[in-house]
Order: structure tokens, then C-alpha cells, then sequence
């Protein structure tokens, strides 16, 4: 599954930078997965089927996550919230397969300046079902 969701990610950075043209060059890197060149920086993207090992990474890089859209990496996120909250840090849950909306983003830096904590939990399962689960 790995290698579907590795492709998923590399076909939706491409994508999503049709418009805007601000990637320069994509390399797998031993760093991360992958490092995306664009023309103000770097980015760190990560490909993994679970966020059970999240990769400590200093907050000052831009750092992506593709993760599976299961039950379990969401509550892992939940569980492991207040770490992560960082401002360039971004969690993409995917679903390479779904017959609908195959992903669903959350910055938990950005998501904790509008959200109350109260409400995580319902808020994160919430965003988790508009995806088929894995």
C-alpha cells in the first residue's frame, strides 16, 4: 500500500502546483521520503501507512505527512496533539482507492487558533469520515 499512497502524494503535489508553478524538482532524499524543491525552499515530505513512528522534525522546515486515513492515525494524532503542533507541519489522510473525496488536511498549529480543544476529538473523527477508511 505504501507504494499506491507514495504515488497518490507525488501526483497530488503536482497537481496541486499546476497553477501556482512553484516546484522546482522532487527528489527521494534519506532525510525524508521526498524533498521538494520550490523556489523559496524546501519541503519535507513523509509517505507512511501509520503515524505510529512520527519523524521528529525541527519546526522551521516545511514538513508534509501522508498518512492512510485509518481510525487508528487519527486517534495517533489526537493522542500525540500537543507535540505536533507546529507551525509548518501539515497531515494529509488519504485514501488512494476512495470511490469519493480521497483526502482530508489538518495543520494542528493552524486547527489549535480556531478550535477549542474541547471539541478535537469530535472535530478529527469528523474530518476522518468524509474519507472512505482504509
Amino acid at each position: 500500500m505504501t507504494h499506491g499512497l507514495k504515488e497518490w502524494a507525488l501526483n497530488y503535489l503536482r497537481h496541486r502546483d499546476s497553477i501556482r508553478k512553484e516546484i522546482v524538482d522532487i527528489q527521494p532524499s534519506k532525510d525524508s521520503d521526498y524533498v521538494v524543491k520550490v523556489k523559496t525552499g524546501e519541503w519535507f515530505v513523509f509517505v507512511r501507512e501509520s503515524l505510529k513512528d512520527v519523524p521528529v522534525v525541527p519546526s522551521e522546515f516545511k514538513t508534509l505527512f501522508f498518512v492512510l486515513n485509518t481510525k487508528e492515525n487519527v486517534d495517533i494524532l489526537y493522542k500525540k496533539w500537543d507535540s505536533l503542533k507546529m507551525p509548518n507541519i501539515t497531515f494529509y489522510f488519504v485514501n488512494p482507492r476512495a470511490s469519493g473525496d480521497s483526502m482530508w488536511a489538518i495543520n494542528p498549529y493552524v486547527h489549535s487558533l480556531i478550535a477549542d480543544d474541547e471539541t478535537l476529538k469530535l472535530g478529527l473523527e469528523t474530518l476522518y469520515q468524509t474519507v472512505e477508511t482504509v
